[in-house]
């Protein structure tokens, strides 16, 4: 039996409407250059995250109609997370 599955994103990456991927590791800037600007950001300044202190960002893009937001978490500018919100 041959069983065939679609690639999957973990769930440090989205795909974003224009079909452009962020993920794990891309800068803000490349984020926002593929991605436009996100609904909201915000900036929580230095914070401690595993004994190492970081500027940390988060951002939430909006992709449409009833799908999830997409919760982005920036550690010094690099992306290190991704969460669904809630479903619009």
């Amino acid at each position: 039996m041959l069983i065939v599955s679609a690639p999957s994103i973990s769930a440090a990456g989205f795909r974003y409407e224009n079909g452009k991927l962020a993920q794990e590791g891309d800068t803000t800037s490349e984020v926002q250059a593929d991605c436009g600007r996100p609904l909201s950001k915000e900036s929580v300044e230095r914070v401690k995250v595993n004994g190492t202190t970081v500027n940390l960002d988060r951002w939430t893009y909006d992709l449409g109609e009833g799908k999830f937001l997409k919760l982005l978490e920036f550690h010094d500018g690099i992306l290190v997370d991704v969460n669904d919100g809630s479903r619009q």
